[in-house]
């Protein structure tokens, strides 16, 4: 069924958005401006040992969260016991909670208790409902291991190993933070060592003995030399520019070349503001993002991402409901993902990634055999078709093949090819995705329509349909139900599919006529495809498949014939597809299917010399659609049909239902 109503809302998607990107003009570019090095020495380095501890907490949970939950340095075995400090201390604790009681007991005051090797999530809650969780590891007493003991009479954090105090340089640690120790000591120095922490092995910045995986920023080694540092590694391949700490740094092979306080530029996966008519840049100068235009109105806002000098098109959108700013895309971009993540004022703060692999088609055997279901969302992609799925959705292996199948029988009986003519707008197509599907994705999969997209509509709220048009100016796609994959059902042959692709080939080759014709010639092809696959002709064929196709007996007559085709038969949505299947077959029966589908163009022909004076004409009227039929056929053409119909009872039923 073609939707002219939600094509026509299709269009209106494109028109805002051709409207609102208009001349961009780009502003001239910030330029970097390094001056001598301004990096701070590594005892400059502002980190506590609270948000040290804090960087081994699980942040998922303890983002948001206002206190702190600590313990002493030092591993955790077999029997030992520490106190949890939490901080504030008038900080209100309603509860403590051990995830592996049988590793770690801990009271209601907070008292652990180390029971046997293992690990557990010690949860921390506060009467505010505000979470900490600190992950513990119970070691053993032959693990390599500091732990807070008293040797020799000097009470420190000791290196033991196989039970011994071990003097050689290294890493070790006591379950929670990392250290740096030297002579069986936890070193009081800060520097660099290779060494290998939490299983990767790397040069790493330890500031007082204590490994520093959560700092990123630079370390001066000496007074030529300063190594940036990320999450605590140095890495010796590590050239572009960098943000960390308030300094830009410009680094080559891990060393920092120059840098420059405050910050300068944008960079990837880090938040920036931008305002309206403002530029900035990403990158090494490769990547430009520009805010151009805001429309009163809609709130939209126009954006241009320039990569390596290449222009594409975002923009900001408003959503009333929400009251918050989402990026659409108006053209697939390859290379960067945009995010707005809050907006203040005038003022939008956006976050620029390098765009995710594009999600790779569903694999499936292509036997009717293999049988399947989506635990995602998952698309089929075959010669011609692309059909995106849903959660949860069982099929056959041989889905696309039967499809493909379908479409070469459709394109047969009409003698047209599927056009490839692709849509106004990447836009668009997300939007009807979301709609449909509610997720984005499939971003990036055929992004210029090269073949058919069909989607699932698990709902059944919908109607199955077409939107298409030759132009161009919608999206072109095909919405069927779940059971129309069940391509090998032997009691039930689903046609649904033929149907929408028959409107497919249709409406991109040529305009749509009327609503008798446009459905009329897709259920006549339907009948056609479904009687060669299922083998059924002749009355088996209409009374056990298209029962709901055919026409009431004596309801078309010579007399009314041609008005209740001017009509586009309003009385009953139903009634087009009955009159228009029969219509249909007899113009293709007696006339030829050659002459249908001239008469098919000069309609084409028609419409598009009347939009050269009105380019809001979007269709003819029945009147004029009634005189192209004459004029093709025969003038007596509808009195034929009315004669043809009577004469063929086969096609006529006694009841309107």
């Amino acid at each position: 069924m073609s939707q002219k109503e939600k094509g026509k809302t299709r269009k209106g998607w494109r028109e805002k958005v051709l409207r609102h990107f208009t001349t961009l003009v780009l502003m001239l570019c910030a330029v970097f401006a390094f001056n001598a090095p301004l990096i701070a020495s590594a005892e400059e380095v502002n980190i506590s040992a609270e948000e040290i501890k804090a960087s081994e907490e699980d942040t998922s949970v303890n983002e948001a969260a206002s206190f702190t939950v600590s313990i002493p340095d030092g591993a955790l075995v077999k029997g030992s016991s520490r106190q949890l400090k939490i901080s504030p201390a008038d900080a209100k604790v309603k509860s403590y909670a051990s995830s592996n009681k049988a590793v770690i007991k801990v009271t209601t005051g907070g008292k652990i208790t180390a029971l046997k090797t293992g690990s557990a999530n010690i949860t921390v809650t506060l009467t505010s409902g505000q979470k900490k969780v600190l992950k513990l590891t119970v070691m053993a007493d032959n693990s390599d291991m500091v732990v807070n003991r008293t040797v020799d009479g000097k009470k420190a954090l000791w290196r033991f190993k196989d039970g011994k105090v071990c003097k050689d340089k290294g890493f070790s640690t006591d379950g929670r933070t990392w250290f740096y120790c030297e002579n069986g000591l936890v070193s009081s120095k800060t520097g660099l060592y290779t060494g290998t922490v939490n299983k990767v092995k790397a040069l790493w910045f330890y500031k007082v003995g204590r490994v520093m995986t959560g700092y990123t920023g630079g370390y001066r080694v000496n007074d030529t030399t300063v190594w940036f540092v990320q999450r605590g590694q140095v890495d010796k391949t590590l050239s572009g520019n960098f943000y960390a700490g308030g300094k830009t740094y410009r680094v080559k092979n891990g060393k920092v070349i120059k840098s420059v306080k405050g910050k300068v530029n944008a960079f990837y996966g880090q938040t920036f503001g931008i305002s309206i008519g403002e530029e900035k840049k990403i990158e090494s100068e490769n990547v430009k993002i520009t805010l151009t235009n805001q429309y009163q109105a809609s709130k939209w806002v126009d954006g241009i991402v320039s990569i390596n000098g290449d222009e594409h098109y975002f923009g900001l959108e408003y959503d009333e409901n929400e009251g918050t700013f989402s990026v659409s895309y108006v053209e697939y971009i390859k290379e960067v993902s945009i995010t707005c993540v809050k907006t203040a004022g005038s003022r939008f703060y956006l976050k620029v990634s390098k765009a995710a692999e594009v999600k790779k088609p569903f694999r499936v055997s292509g036997r009717e055999t293999g049988r399947y279901v989506t635990k995602d969302f998952e698309y089929l992609e075959s010669e011609n078709l692309i059909i995106f799925l849903p959660k949860g959705m069982h099929f056959n292996g041989n889905v696309m093949v039967k499809l493909e199948e379908y479409v070469a029988a459709v394109e047969n009986e009409t003698g047209y090819k599927r056009k490839v003519v692709d849509s106004d707008s990447y836009y668009t197509r997300m939007c009807v995705q979301k709609s449909i599907l509610g997720t984005d994705i499939f971003g990036g999969v055929d992004p210029d329509c090269k073949k058919v997209h069909v989607y699932i509509d698990v709902t059944e709220d919908e109607s199955p349909e077409c939107v298409a048009s030759y132009k161009g100016d919608d999206y072109n796609y095909i919405l069927i139900h779940e059971y129309d994959l069940d391509v090998n059902n032997e009691e039930y042959f689903f046609s649904t599919f033929i149907h929408e692709y028959t409107h497919y080939v249709h409406l991109t080759n040529h305009a749509g006529v009327s609503n008798i014709i446009n459905e009329g010639y897709a259920s006549y092809v339907e009948e056609l495809v479904t009687s060669k696959f299922t083998g059924l002709t002749g009355d088996k064929l209409y009374q056990e498949r298209f029962y709901g196709y055919l026409i009431k007996k004596g309801s078309v007559t010579a007399a009314n014939a041609e008005k209740l085709f001017i009509a586009d038969y309003r009385s009953s949505r139903n009634d087009a597809y009955r009159y228009g299947c029969y219509f249909v077959k007899y113009l293709n029966d007696t006339y030829g299917r050659k002459a249908f589908n001239s008469f098919l163009k000069k309609v084409t022909e028609e419409l598009e010399k009347q939009q050269k004076t009105n380019s809001s004409i979007r269709s003819l009227s029945g009147e004029q659609v009634s005189k192209l039929v004459k004029t093709a056929f025969s003038e007596n053409v509808f009195k034929g049909f009315a004669a043809w119909l009577n004469n063929h009872p086969e096609y006529t039923k006694e009841t309107d239902y």
